[in-house]
């Protein structure tokens, strides 16, 4: 039973909590940037409030596969470390007792995770934090020299927000855990973030100043395992372009355990359309035997499922038609067009990644409002600067734009000429028949695209719309027309 506490609350209806009841504070970093703007806002009510008791930034360590692959994004443990040194808070670092996601997977569960079997977050996660909290508990009374005259109050903080899925807006913001608090200990679990927008967790991180993962840059519209079950077509598409030793355990895995990574989406898929589209990209003379292949493993999928079977009804009740060969044959081809499209944005994206610098640079420099948003003309930063991507119009990437010709989103028109230092100035956005979204340089020069459906509530939505931020490239060639 969850017993939801009745707290006075401000703005979004997002309460404020008296720090001063707890005893310890843990605060759940991933290093992604739900985590960081987590971190930044508890930080300031622990300022703000004189909170003077203990705080935890807690990692949980995933592990690594057969081939010793880190299931999770390079630097991620580091990067966590240092965001929780910015504020002097203590930097635990927790993994399962009995094997890490991939140990678990193969040699315990030996079924994939699912939206509806998130174990990897049960026992990866939220079992090492608790066996944690447990030992701290311990500790606590014995430190202070006094005997326990009553349950430690330990908050437990949690970057989950409500835009992600619906089952995370219907949690409620604190409540306390009854199935994890005992006798001993009195743990009550805060998403004080659930009710934030993407621009406003950019908007939090960029006021606090802290470094967030390059992953952002690379086209990564999140950052959780480097190849999640729940993850979008884009987001794995790229993850595995940028870590093929990573992709090549999860395919072996899929067959160990004769199992689809997801219903949606096989690792076969995955890397059978990334090798097509690395052939179409290239005009090698196999491209169209590689579609075929990957049109097949597609086919033969979609021929097992319930829709093309034709059970269950239908939304207005009716009994469901097989799939005739010719509507298989359409939906195969669509899924696989599907599958190399975003194949050959990935690999376009990670021929500019080096994957070995994993943070860049803060969002606030010097207090200069004036920055490249992450996703948005830059790479991953070296020698602790964020670099900057020159416009590739020559990228392939379908429905590159032409020059626009109406005022950007400042109200001054693109000119024409080339400066000598680069372009540097407000980004345009265009919408393309194709589907995708756009991002121009001030000369209309291409610096990325994305999918419509990726662009919605995405960091680059986000930023694109705020006044402060630039983009720069040094592109000589105006983007082709569709």
């Amino acid at each position: 039973m969850q017993l939801t506490l009745n707290l006075p609350e401000i703005a979004r209806e997002r309460p404020v909590l008296d720090l001063a009841r707890f005893d310890l504070i843990v605060i759940c970093s991933s290093a992604g940037k739900d985590s960081m703007a987590l971190l930044a806002y508890v930080a300031r009510l622990i300022r703000q409030q004189g909170f003077a008791g203990r705080v935890v930034v807690l990692h949980n360590d995933l592990g690594i596969t057969r081939s010793g692959e880190p299931v999770e994004w390079p630097g991620v443990q580091a990067l966590a470390r240092e965001h929780a040194a910015t504020y002097g808070f203590e930097f635990v670092v927790r993994s399962r007792a009995l094997g890490g996601l991939w140990d678990e997977l193969l040699g315990q569960r030996r079924r994939w995770m699912s939206h509806h079997a998130r174990w990897c977050t049960s026992d990866q996660k939220e079992g090492p934090s608790m066996t944690w909290i447990t030992r701290a508990v311990g500790e606590f009374w014995s430190t202070l020299g006094v005997p326990a005259d009553r349950p430690v109050e330990v908050l437990y903080c949690l970057g989950l927000r409500g835009e992600e899925s619906a089952s995370r807006a219907a949690q409620p913001i604190a409540q306390i855990n009854e199935r994890r608090s005992s006798g001993r200990r009195i743990i009550t679990r805060w998403l004080p973030i659930r009710d934030f927008s993407v621009a406003e967790v950019w908007n939090e991180i960029k006021e606090a100043g802290l470094r967030p993962h390059a992953g952002y840059d690379w086209g990564l519209s999140r950052l959780s395992c480097a190849l999640c079950v729940l993850a979008s077509l884009e987001d794995l598409m790229l993850a595995a372009a940028l870590r093929p030793a990573l992709a090549a355990d999860y395919r072996w895995a899929e067959i160990e355990l004769g199992m689809r990574f997801t219903e949606r989406l096989s690792m076969g898929e995955i890397l059978s359309g990334l090798a097509a589209a690395r052939l179409e990209e290239a005009r090698a003379p196999h491209a169209a035997a590689a579609r075929t292949t990957l049109c097949a493993l597609v086919r033969e999928h979609l021929a097992t499922t319930p829709a093309a079977r034709g059970e269950g009804l239908t939304a207005s009740g009716r009994k469901r038609r097989p799939w005739t060969p010719q509507q298989l044959d359409a939906r195969a081809a669509a899924r696989t067009a599907e599958i190399i499209d975003a194949g050959r944005r990935a690999v376009v994206r990670a021929a500019r990644v080096d994957v070995s610098q994993a943070v860049r640079a803060p969002l606030v420099d010097g207090g200069r409002a004036e920055q490249t948003a992450p996703g948005v003309g830059t790479t991953p930063q070296r020698n602790g600067q964020a670099g900057e991507r020159k416009a590739d119009p020559g990228s392939g990437e379908a429905g590159d734009p032409a020059p626009m010709d109406r005022p950007g989103p400042d109200g001054v028109g693109p000119e024409r000429a080339d400066p000598p230092s680069g372009h540097r100035g407000r980004p345009q956005v265009r919408r393309g028949r194709d589907g995708r979204v756009s991002i121009l340089c001030p000369y209309g020069h291409l610096i990325t695209s994305v999918s419509r459906g990726e662009w919605a509530g995405s960091i680059t939505e986000a930023h694109v719309g705020d006044p402060s931020y630039t983009v720069t490239c040094y592109g000589a060639t105006i983007g082709r027309a569709e």
